[in-house]
Parts: C-alpha cells; structure tokens; sequence
C-alpha cells in the first residue's frame, strides 16, 4: 500500500464542550483518510488532558504538486 499525507480541517472540543482548538493540520504518510483522522484524534487525547471531542470538517488527500508549491511561495 502506498502511504499518502491528507489535510484535516477540524474542531477539538474539550469535555464540558468548549473550543479548545480550530484549524487545518497535515497528517503525513497514512494509509488512508480515516487512519489519519484517527491518528490526530489519539494526539489530541494525549496533548490535551481535557480533550472531549473531534469534529472533522474535512479530510482530504494532499495534492503533490500543490504542497510543492506551497512550500515554495508559501501561498
């Protein structure tokens, strides 16, 4: 199986339902979308001790080509 890197936009919600955190992140080398947002959840557990929930707004595969371009010209 080929490992891909997927750009997850989300929302971390701690246990009593406040925001704790929002934003896009760049999961790198998974085998597919769900092992990556599952992943990330598992980081946010253990970084966050009041974490309660992941809303995931999107979770897409990172175009090569796209992310090249970014780092490059930091569009």
């Amino acid at each position: 199986m080929v490992l891909k890197n997927y750009i997850i936009k989300y929302s971390a919600y701690s246990l009593n339902g406040d925001l704790l955190k929002k934003g896009e992140v760049r999961a790198i080398n998974k085998y597919n979308a769900l092992q990556a947002q599952v992943k990330f959840e598992e980081h946010l557990k253990n970084k966050h001790e009041k974490f309660g929930k992941l809303i995931v707004h999107s979770c897409k595969e990172e175009n090569p080509l796209e992310s090249f371009f970014e780092d490059i010209f930091g569009i």
